[in-house]
């Protein structure tokens, strides 16, 4: 298959159109042991999927079979972009949704998306970059955020981002 590509009105379609097309066309897979937490899980999986958010001001998923919880959802924003990777802070939030991934019981450093997206080393910020770039040309394509690290590849651990990175554009 070359790819499903779908526009939808809002977060909630888009939940329910991707949960539909991964069920009906996504292939069935078996993860192996190891650290990740889909560890010796099954799965589906759909390659080359996207989907345009007509109105992307509706943005959250309010659908009754998956509940989010809004204040744990301002909480986990609040403390990523703060640049925190502290588990004490967003454990009351999260609690055993993010105890698992911490290493040590003290850092969740690779959920900490805040981090390195504004200062993943001295002086960089992503985020500050990005908006520039797109201040300076609307049509531009180099911006983008980097999420996953090189060290991640390697890294042993319970907490690797999902997120390899962002990618920013303008459109009418």
């Amino acid at each position: 298959m070359i790819g499903l590509r779908h526009s939808v009105l809002d977060a909630d379609a888009a939940y329910v159109k991707t949960l539909s097309d991964l069920l009906e066309h996504g292939d069935d897979l078996k993860a192996g042991d190891g650290l990740s937490v889909g560890s010796g899980r099954s799965s589906k999986e759909l390659l080359n999927y996207s989907l345009v958010l007509e109105n992307p001001r509706e943005r959250l998923v309010w659908n009754t079979k998956r509940r989010i919880s809004l204040p744990g959802a301002v909480a986990r924003f609040v403390w990523m972009m703060a640049a925190n990777d502290r588990l004490k802070d967003i454990e009351f939030y999260w609690g055993n949704k993010v105890t698992p991934f911490s290493d040590d019981g003290v850092l969740v450093v690779g959920s900490n998306y805040g981090q390195r997206m504004l200062n993943p080393r001295p002086g960089i910020n992503q985020v500050a970059a990005i908006i520039d770039r797109l201040q300076e040309d609307l049509a531009t394509r180099r911006a983008a955020i980097s999420i996953y690290q090189a060290e991640d590849s390697v890294r042993k651990s319970h907490d690797i981002p999902c997120a390899f990175g962002l990618l920013f554009h303008v459109r009418k």
